[in-house]
């Protein structure tokens, strides 16, 4: 069960400029390391052969990065020449790097306790072409909730004030084939998942792990208060 995974990590993260002193999102500091070493860290318990880092904003910020480390499994980077939606970063992503048939997207700005292997096993149990994470919270104002029958989504619902619910938390493993009509900018979450959701292919896994989300500034702040020194190795070795 070897896979390849994409982080989009190619936005302005705009509502996080007022703190983060140009840093991108996932470069933004945690203690004494950045947001994205705990998503890689994550990632480097399971069996993915390489992490393709899609980039749009300050990509040399990123590349500096990459210069001071090393990882148990090759990253290769590609830079959208505009902004392409997350749809069509990953199509970008696809026409231009070798990626295994099916694949896992994350976000760079959001950080997952779950196990891939599992994720995966349903996924071709399912013979499925597309399936996406679901995380419960406790109050998906942000987000929306997704509505689904046995293991087939159904819908995504417009924001609800303090609502609980399972959200898509941006977790997605995919088959190539599934963007053989589609081009240009567009959105997976706009675009493509509805189509899916038409067709009856678009299939959901429940995680019980944690979710976190650095998008605003109060979760940015949740998320150092959990992470930083001196709990982070306790915390990463717990999952």
């Amino acid at each position: 069960m070897i896979s390849d995974i994409i982080i989009l990590a190619g936005g302005f993260g705009r509502r996080l400029q007022s703190i983060s002193q140009e840093a991108p999102k996932p470069l933004m500091p945690v203690g004494s390391r950045v947001f994205l070493d705990f998503v890689l860290d994550w990632i480097s318990k399971y069996n993915i052969r390489k992490v393709i880092l899609s980039l749009h904003c300050k990509p040399d910020f990123f590349q500096a990065y990459l210069d001071r480390r090393s990882f148990p499994f090759e990253i290769v980077t590609i830079v959208e020449p505009v902004p392409m939606g997350t749809g069509g970063a990953i199509k970008f992503a696809l026409d231009n790097v070798d990626v295994s048939d099916a694949f896992y997207v994350v976000n760079g700005d959001t950080f997952l306790d779950f196990n891939l292997n599992v994720m995966f096993e349903s996924f071709i149990s399912l013979q499925c072409s597309a399936m996406i994470g679901l995380s419960y919270v406790k109050n998906a104002e942000r987000y929306g909730i997704v509505t689904y029958n046995k293991n087939m989504a159904l819908s995504f619902s417009e924001k609800i004030f303090n609502k609980a619910g399972w959200i898509n938390n941006g977790c997605y493993l995919l088959r190539k084939q599934i963007f053989g009509s589609y081009q240009g900018v567009f959105s997976m979450e706009k675009d493509m998942f509805p189509d899916l959701v038409k067709q009856n292919q678009l299939y959901i896994f429940q995680t019980a792990g944690n979710f976190y989300d650095i998008g605003v500034p109060e979760d940015y702040y949740m998320f150092t208060r959990n992470f930083s020194e001196p709990n982070t190795e306790g915390v990463i070795n717990g999952i």
